[in-house]
């Protein structure tokens, strides 16, 4: 059977590696669980998990006959070819967990999928289903990337040996946890686990002070000098049997990594127990992954580093350095006729569910969203400054309709942030509108700007002089319902579109206007609604004969379908006479017809330049 198949399974291009590594040489899997800490001066910490799941690095080496070499080679070559998509991932049995199906129960790791196979092929599963397999050997399924493409070493100019290193970078249906029946999920260090002493433990302190040239003195500055010693150590520890590696890995998981301290054995024990020489202690795993060494599949070694948590033996009332994990919510949305289009996306590992409006919604995680932002700063005077998003070409994601100039309206944008098992509590932390956006390759950037700019307008920003301040059919010159919007507001179809000239048969005048050329220049012209919503000025206008118009757009309408309806309004400059003889409506008009251009009663100020003579 070839050494590697190329695949597409739940849409995703997949190449399987299904070669036996050389246990020889053993193998190895990083178990990965990174955590965020904010530390303070003092030496007391926040700490909560960047994500859930355990995230695998497995590594295994392999020595190939001609034959393989050669096909090897060939899918190498291959490998940067997507069959579909832009993503091609690579698949590999865990090795260690290549079991025969009558020894299924003993599988260290438990996989959403599981590959069969044997020399005549291979088939994949769901974990469920497993026990309909039929070929030779089962293993659990990982799927990640490369983390780098192997180098092939000679032993002849036939063979060759490598070493293989895949990175459980994958979507969320291809997760891996261990399995069911592992232990390990208390808050002490498990006692089966004991510190082997062939090589022997380390044990240190440290602090956090920092030193600081200042000036030139011989006296550098000290900075951390609130902190509090702390001791850690490490020690290695032999894993006989598939129990204690379950054991290992599932406590490791159940403390999340450096998030969850627990009741440590300290090795280096030279007197009586006493805080500062401690036989016990509490403790938490100091580094974000925890390294196993497979010997055979049933036995290996790690080692274990630790930190002590001062603050943390006793505890202090109110605080809790132990935090949920922070996921932030992303909802972008337009104001548009028909109601507004949520776009809903997390940067979360998967999928979440947050009820809004009473009905359940999905912000959309793993594969389908890659967001992030910047720093969000508020100010106690309400002008936020911009924040700035970064993004991926993917397809839905509405930075893509700014790029594509398809958005004919302000796109708002809502951040939240949330404990990803509770998105009912979410926080609102930012609100504002994309202001741009702009793509580099597939990588996409924009910055946002808060209520439309509206803070940054100088106020009063009610005008003096001739030109009228309301909004056409708005608030002032609507006073007392004399300009109804809807009586203004003008109905048709489309006939036909060239160019930028759209043909439109008029259907509703109710303000019974006469449309003389250039009558509805300026207006604004609207068609559709949601997400096929679109708005366009029109720029010249025509009587085109029976009841029809002539509209010269600014910008033609994209998937312009005949018969379609559009409503479009006259446009009102805000001069008298405009206000006076075509809208009849001079009692309401916002501005001071008389004043000159020139405001005579706002003295200006005289700049006398001298000339440098004397």
């Amino acid at each position: 059977m070839p050494w590697i198949h190329r695949t597409v399974f739940l849409g995703h291009d997949i190449a399987l590696f299904l070669p036996d590594p050389n246990w020889a040489k053993g193998v190895e899997i990083v178990y990965k669980k990174e955590t965020l800490v904010e530390a303070g001066q003092t030496g007391r910490e926040n700490r909560s998990a960047k994500y859930s799941a355990l995230r695998h690095e497995i590594t295994g080496n392999f020595q190939l006959a001609q034959a393989d070499a050669l096909a090897l080679q060939q899918s190498l070559y291959l490998l940067g070819t997507p069959v579909e998509g832009d993503r091609v991932y690579v698949g590999v049995p865990i090795w260690p967990d290549q079991l025969p199906l009558a020894r299924w129960a003993e599988i260290i790791h438990d996989a959403q999928w599981v590959v069969s196979y044997d020399s005549t092929g291979y088939d994949i599963l769901p974990a469920s289903e497993v026990a309909n397999a039929t070929r030779d050997w089962v293993a659990p399924f990982l799927v990640g990337r490369l983390d780098q493409r192997p180098k092939l070493t000679s032993v002849s100019d036939l063979e060759a040996r490598f070493s293989l290193k895949i990175l459980e970078r994958s979507p969320w249906d291809f997760r891996i946890q261990p399995a069911v029946q592992a232990i390990g999920d208390g808050s002490t260090w498990p006692e089966s686990l004991q510190a082997h002493w062939k090589t022997l433990p380390d044990d240190w302190t440290e602090d956090t002070l920092v030193y600081e040239d200042s000036g030139a003195g011989r006296v550098e500055a000290v900075d951390g000098q609130e902190g509090t010693v702390r001791r850690g150590q490490q020690f290695l520890i032999k894993l006989d049997g598939r129990d204690q590696i379950r054991t290992l890995i599932a406590f490791f998981l159940n403390r999340e990594g450096r998030v969850k301290a627990f009741d440590a054995p300290w090795l280096l024990q030279p007197g009586d127990d006493v805080p500062e020489a401690p036989h016990t202690t509490k403790a938490r795993f100091s580094e974000d992954s925890i390294k196993i060494t497979y010997k055979t599949d049933a036995s290996g070694e790690a080692k274990v580093p630790m930190i002590q948590v001062p603050w943390e033996i006793s505890g202090i009332a109110g605080e809790q350095p132990e935090q949920s994990s922070i996921a932030y919510l992303y909802r972008f949305w337009v104001d548009v006729p028909g109601g507004p289009v949520y776009w809903r996306f997390t940067n979360w590992e998967h999928d979440l569910q947050r009820a809004e409006n009473s009905q359940q919604v999905t912000y959309q995680g793993d594969t389908r969203a890659l967001f992030r932002h910047d720093k969000i700063t508020q100010t106690i005077d309400l002008s936020d400054d911009p924040t700035s998003l970064g993004s991926w070409l993917f397809d839905g994601n509405p930075l893509l309709r700014i790029i594509q100039r398809r958005l004919d309206v302000p796109l708002h944008l809502e951040i939240y942030r949330t404990d990803p098992a509770n998105t009912a509590a979410a926080k609102l932390i930012y609100l504002g509108e994309v202001a741009d956006a702009e793509n580099e390759g597939r990588r996409l950037t924009s910055s946002t700007q808060v209520l439309g700019g509206m803070l940054e307008m100088k106020v009063p920003n009610f005008f003096f002089g001739p030109v009228c301040n309301y909004k056409f059919c708005g608030p002032g010159c609507n006073t007392l319902g004399s300009m109804p919007p809807e009586h203004w507001t003008l109905s048709g179809t489309i006939v036909s579109q060239v160019g930028n000239v759209l043909t439109v048969q008029v259907t509703n005048n109710p303000c019974g206007a006469t449309l003389t050329a250039d009558y509805l220049a300026k207006a604004w012209l609207k068609t559709g609604e949601g997400e096929a919503f679109q708005l366009r000025q029109i720029v010249r206008s025509a009587d085109a004969g029976s009841g029809s118009q002539r509209f010269t757009l600014k910008k033609p309408l994209r998937d312009v379908q005949v018969g379609a309806s559009v409503t479009f309004r006259p446009y009102c400059s805000g001069t008298q006479a405009e206000c006076d003889v075509k809208f009849n409506n001079y009692i309401n008009m916002g501005a001071h017809p008389h004043i000159a251009p020139r405001n005579l009663s706002v003295p200006s100020r005289e700049v006398n330049t001298p000339t440098g003579k004397k």
